[in-house]
């Protein structure tokens, strides 16, 4: 099994510079990354792939697509091959909607603002 990674993403194009959330839950490769797939299809006729198993996001698509046309293999999508969690949810939130983004916007606050204050007992 070789494991790899999409190119870059316009979402990654767009954070990197900005720091801010671009929006859009799938982005697509940007042209700077479509070489790369390229370049990584160039070395792996040596491993005798047969076929290749990619996520159903654009950006792994987008990837396989470039190097099962190289390659001429087929492509099966496994939709069980996807992030586990969710942290685009966080970036770019503020701090105020991080409740929204479950336990790891809740642990973002939690690093940002310390443990929350115990009540005193009324009595």
């Amino acid at each position: 099994m070789i494991l790899i990674r999409h190119g870059q993403t316009e979402f990654n194009r767009i954070f990197s510079v900005t720091r801010q959330d671009p929006g859009g839950r799938d982005p697509h490769l940007t042209d700077r990354s479509r070489p790369q797939a390229r370049a990584v299809a160039q070395v792996l006729p040596s491993f005798n792939l047969s076929r290749l198993i990619t996520s159903p996001y654009a950006r792994a698509l987008e990837t396989a697509g470039i190097i099962a046309e190289h390659l001429d293999l087929p492509i099966a999508g496994e939709p069980l091959i996807t992030e586990r969690l969710s942290f685009i949810c966080a970036i770019g939130a503020p701090l105020a909607g991080l409740h929204t983004c479950g336990r790891i916007g809740r642990s973002i606050i939690f690093r940002i603002r310390g443990r929350p204050k115990r009540r005193k007992a009324s009595g």
